[in-house]
């Protein structure tokens, strides 16, 4: 069955900021396959700046997912989250499927993204790249529309 094709226009912090209701395009690691076929969650190595541990994943209701999340978009710092990234990426082989929770409103309601390259990109792309420059400047997103929310992304622009 053939899925929708979705254009998606992710604003930076700067965009953001200027007061059309928009909010930035925060990139929350959620888990990542390595070249060595190890899954690991990222999501739940994120902490505050304080050092404190993200809670603990809550039953499956949606109201609880959702504020689960937002704990994660009120503490986001591209900088903790590229570290993350880089840290759990190291000696396990490029980046195979990577996916992402992104809030889509203030309620902190999340698109997932999932990124396939098959370890055909440095880990760099999937850390600094999608997080530290799609926060700051934003992001345009191609790809194909799945249940849930989710998006299989198949490319991506630099705004």
């Amino acid at each position: 069955m053939p899925r929708g094709l979705v254009f998606l226009d992710l604003p930076g912090i700067t965009e953001a900021n200027e007061g059309n209701g928009k909010i930035s395009a925060k990139f929350i690691p959620v888990a990542a396959e390595f070249g060595q076929n190890n899954i690991e969650r990222l999501y739940d190595k994120l902490q505050r700046k304080s050092g404190e541990n993200p809670p603990q994943y809550p039953e499956d209701s949606p109201e609880s997912v959702a504020n689960y999340w937002g704990w994660f978009a009120k503490e986001f710092s591209p900088r903790r989250v590229m570290r993350v990234i880089e840290d759990t990426a190291a000696n396990k082989g490029p980046v195979r499927w990577i996916r992402y929770s992104v809030p889509i409103n203030e309620a902190s309601d999340c698109l997932n993204l999932i990124f396939s390259p098959a370890g055909k990109f440095d880990t760099g792309v999937f850390a600094y790249n999608l997080i530290w420059d799609t926060y700051n400047n934003g992001v345009r997103l191609v790809g194909t529309l799945k249940s849930g929310p989710e998006l299989n992304v198949l490319a991506a622009y630099e705004k």
